[in-house]
């Protein structure tokens, strides 16, 4: 059985029947030094893709649009007519999800699909004149039109700017990687050194496609890693509580995790029973996390799922006051006439992303 402990980390074993206790304590202490240094060592916030906060499909629209956390999708010049949407690995790769890019059947625009995700800049900084590498999982399907698949490392000299479709100030490209993918998944990677003068960096994916889409015109992304150094490691694994917590700081929601925004359920809602018969009623609501800058905070009715209102007594949307938003939550209040009997429902989501 091979040793990993003493293959990977070049420990010597004592001779048998000797105890050399100060090298073993030594190779010990790198051991463990070795170890933690790989933690936290992603600087992509839900790089393995398994965090769908906002839906598990999104058709592209003429903006950048979050979709997977901490995810931009568009097409240059912001056309339409492209998806990215949230897929099983099915044990493919270790991640328990992959998200496919992809071209919808039959639309023959030939503009870029494209995803991205920027780091914020306290993030960043730190790693201004330092080596960064990126690396990524990639396949194609059958249909799949484009050419080699472009992956780039960007940065910018602004504060917490996002990429949807629109560069950094101060925009550079500092590396980029092409990836000639086939139907099997691949590792790709690419590494340059970030200019003394970034304060933020980010990603940029993206496939040029050709032609009129077929059913499969897509590419799939897994286990995607940013990290300091000039040659990539093994993909973090993180515990998936911790990076949901990381994607709360910039958005969440009181719905169920896989429940989408304007659903109508009252699964995980808020409610509230009116305190008179006339006059105003006010309510506050707490983040499970503090946002990373005051959120802007949208409500929605429990009963028709539409967005900016509440449900009152079963039957009825009224339109709430937000006020005193902050990093950890938010209050709102309404007035009208109330019967004793009315509830009030909602759910929300709290939106804090660059």
């Amino acid at each position: 059985m091979t040793d990993t402990y003493t293959t990977n980390f070049n420990i010597t074993k004592p001779q048998a029947g000797k105890n050399n206790w100060d090298v073993d304590y030594a190779a010990l202490c790198d051991l463990i030094d070795s170890r933690l240094a790989l933690r936290f060592r992603n600087l992509i916030v839900n790089g393995a893709f398994d965090i769908w906060q906002r839906g598990t499909s999104f058709a592209a629209i003429a903006a950048g649009l979050y979709s997977a956390d901490r995810f931009e999708m568009y097409r240059s010049a912001f056309a339409l007519g492209a998806t990215l949407s949230r897929q099983s690995s099915s044990g493919i790769v270790r991640s328990e999800y992959v998200a496919r890019l992809q071209r919808d059947s039959g639309n023959s625009t030939t503009d870029a699909l494209c995803l991205s995700s920027a780091l914020k800049s306290s993030n960043s900084r730190h790693l201004a004149g330092q080596s960064v590498t990126l690396s990524l999982k990639l396949r194609k399907g059958a249909n799949y039109s484009g050419g080699d698949v472009s992956f780039k490392i960007v940065n910018g000299t602004g504060t917490d700017e996002g990429l949807g479709g629109v560069n950094f100030t101060g925009h550079n490209e500092l590396a980029t990687g092409l990836a000639a993918t086939t139907t099997d998944f691949q590792i790709f990677q690419v590494s340059g050194t970030v200019p003394s003068s970034a304060t933020q960096l980010g990603i940029i994916l993206s496939y040029t496609p050709t032609g009129t889409a077929g059913a499969d015109d897509w590419i799939e992304i897994a286990e995607m890693q940013l990290e300091e150094g000039s040659v990539a490691t093994a993909f973090e694994y993180r515990d998936d509580g911790l990076e949901l917590w990381f994607c709360q700081s910039y958005y969440e929601k009181s719905y169920n995790r896989d429940t989408s925004p304007g659903t109508v359920t009252n699964l995980g809602k808020e409610s509230v029973a009116a305190h008179s018969l006339t006059g105003y009623f006010r309510h506050s609501s707490q983040f499970k996390t503090r946002k990373r800058v005051v959120p802007t905070v949208t409500t929605y009715s429990t009963g028709t799922g539409l967005a900016g209102k509440l449900w009152v007594a079963n039957t009825l949307d009224v339109a709430p006051s937000l006020e005193d938003i902050g990093e950890t939550g938010f209050s709102f209040y309404h007035n009208r006439t109330w019967d004793p009997s009315d509830f009030i429902w909602w759910h929300w989501t709290a939106d804090a992303e660059l």
